[in-house]
């Protein structure tokens, strides 16, 4: 659920931005159809796995730790915007289920993804991406 074009208005600019960028084949401004829109010559639709595919490719060689870490920042990244735009759609529907024990909001999904497991402002350490 980390792109949902019909909640995250942010997915169509990434993603034009993706296409009319350096590694996009719009950056000589002629407009294409959408299917045939590319970003380092995969659908641009895709963008997040083209960056983490990208990463495990390139030419400059395999590094495993920066590898992990685009891995991560993209996957995190994404996830947290993705949950807030959720609850923004959680406010305009109001689920029935809201009131419920085991229900998760997604504001609050979005909060752990920043903070992660780390307890303490000056933590350095951990997996999310405050740390």
């Amino acid at each position: 659920h980390f792109l949902n074009q019909d909640v995250n208005p942010l997915y169509p600019i990434y993603m034009f931005a993706f296409w009319r960028g350096t590694h996009g084949n719009g950056r000589s401004g002629n407009d294409v159809p959408r299917e045939s829109m590319k970003f380092l010559s995969k659908p641009v639709d895709f963008y997040g796995h083209t960056i983490i595919q990208a990463e495990f490719e390139k030419e400059s060689g395999y590094d495993a730790q920066v590898t992990a870490q685009t891995i991560r920042t993209t996957n995190m990244w994404m996830a947290t915007v993705q949950s807030l735009y959720n609850g923004v759609q959680m406010c305009d529907e109001k689920p029935d289920d809201f009131d419920e024990p085991n229900f998760v909001n997604p504001i609050d999904m979005a909060a752990a993804f920043w903070i992660g497991t780390q307890e303490e402002e000056s933590a350095v350490g951990g997996g999310s991406l405050y740390a």
